[in-house]
């Protein structure tokens, strides 16, 4: 597995357990990804129908990964 891959599903791992706990309270969902052409397919392939199927949930794409996850913990932290 690649160091993206391996960095993508730890970061998928870790919104999926914080969003788990906390699922009824939130309505808005933080997708961390690469950027670019990635993420354009992410958005086609998974937020569009995710969001269509689930209206309360609003997901904010955050295309910059190396500094996002340093947030990621930071905001795990609090």
């Amino acid at each position: 597995m690649t160091f993206k891959k391996s960095l993508t599903a730890a970061v998928v791992m870790t919104a999926a357990v914080t969003i788990a706990g906390t699922a009824a309270a939130e309505t808005e969902l933080v997708v961390v990804s690469w950027g670019g052409a990635y993420s354009a397919s992410q958005q086609n392939a998974y937020h569009a129908p995710y969001m269509k199927r689930n209206p309360g949930v609003k997901i904010i794409n955050d295309d910059s990964a190396p500094e996002a996850v340093a947030k990621l913990r930071a905001m795990n932290e609090v």
